[in-house]
């Protein structure tokens, strides 16, 4: 067996053990059902058990792809596990896609290949709780892998899956783009609208259903007018730092977003060299940098920014180098990471309505 092949094998082994047994301690606390319905989980769970309705529900809100592979495997084992080992499956098989990119743009691939399973926190926690940011960054890794070995097919078809799995796969046309223009192949060009087409074709099935073309949208904002703030919206860039001044930096979710964007927004800047990675983190970094404040307190802005993977290479020779400090750094990094995600994914176990 070749070394890449074994240290695939192993990150994928140890990536399913770690998310396997932090989600089974939150299991045995709660229970399944609990972990399986906290927040949006419900929502992708209902759609898996019983589809769309015919009327704008909430239920729009959440595309399609994750919710039919939780009916697919929960046929057979039952839809809350079901949701559950997907997540830990998912998140593991984005480990070995990460490790394998790592090998072509990193000195340290296995070193933060491991990382890359703790952190940041939000992924610990997306990767035990059943969301759909597991599948969307698995779809979005293959599709850089695939861009940077300029397979621009499978690329744009991943990334169309991407599109059906979180409203922002969209995006990833403007790096398949730049792929095709860098590779002077224009005659390729066409194939990265796959995504938009998807798009498209999802909308007309709500079209269908509804018959309303922007359900999703309307459900949106359906449920951010219940929500505080009124939800998750856009805004001008670096919104949420005015309004963190406006009401006096009083609260730690404000510091947390501050420093959480200081290291992406280095990170950013340490990969501006390589034009592929710059260009497909920016515009997942603009969008986040451009929602209003709701999401700092529920996590969200935390979760959309775990596309953004890249930023970590910026501070692979701090961590991964081989002198005490670092190894100290990197063990740091990792047993902070997991307190964040114990701390957030208990709080939201007791708090959840």
């Amino acid at each position: 067996m070749n070394p890449q092949r074994r240290n695939e094998i192993l990150l994928f082994a140890f990536s399913m053990l770690s998310h396997g047994i932090f989600s089974s301690y939150f299991i045995l606390k709660f229970s399944i059902a609990r972990l399986a319905t906290i927040y949006d989980a419900g929502i992708y769970t209902e759609i898996a058990k019983s589809g769309y309705p015919p009327t704008v529900e909430p239920a729009y809100s959440m595309f399609p792809m994750y919710p039919l592979l939780i009916r697919i495997l929960g046929s057979f084992i039952g839809y809350h596990l079901a949701a559950v080992i997907l997540v830990i499956t998912l998140s593991s098989l984005s480990t070995v896609f990460f490790y394998r990119i790592c090998l072509q743009k990193s000195k340290y691939p296995l070193q933060l290949s491991f990382l890359f399973i703790f952190f940041p926190y939000a992924w610990m926690i997306v990767s035990s709780l059943p969301y759909s940011e597991p599948l969307f960054i698995l779809f979005c890794l293959m599709t850089f892998y695939y861009m940077m070995n300029g397979k621009v097919y499978p690329a744009s078809v991943v990334a169309s899956l991407a599109t059906l799995t979180r409203t922002a796969g969209i995006l990833l046309i403007i790096p398949l783009f730049y792929s095709v223009y860098k590779s002077r192949k224009m005659r390729d060009a066409p194939i990265v609208f796959l995504p938009l087409i998807g798009l498209v074709l999802l909308f007309t099935f709500h079209w269908y259903l509804t018959g309303d073309f922007f359900a999703h949208i309307h459900a949106q904002r359906a449920m951010g007018s219940d929500l505080p703030d009124g939800g998750t919206f856009l805004v001008y860039p670096f919104y949420f730092i005015a309004y963190f001044i406006q009401k006096g930096l009083t609260h730690l979710s404000y510091w947390r977003i501050i420093v959480m964007f200081a290291i992406y927004t280095i990170g950013i800047l340490g990969i501006r060299k390589d034009k592929l990675l710059l260009i497909y983190s920016l515009p997942f970094y603009v969008l986040n940098i451009s929602l209003s404040q709701f999401p700092t307190f529920w996590f969200g802005l935390d979760r959309q920014l775990l596309p953004v993977f890249p930023f970590i290479f910026t501070y692979e020779k701090l961590l991964c180098e081989r002198g005490l400090w670092n190894r100290l750094l990197f063990i740091a990094v990792i047993i902070v990471s997991l307190y964040e995600a114990f701390r957030f994914l208990n709080r939201w176990c007791l708090l959840a309505p």
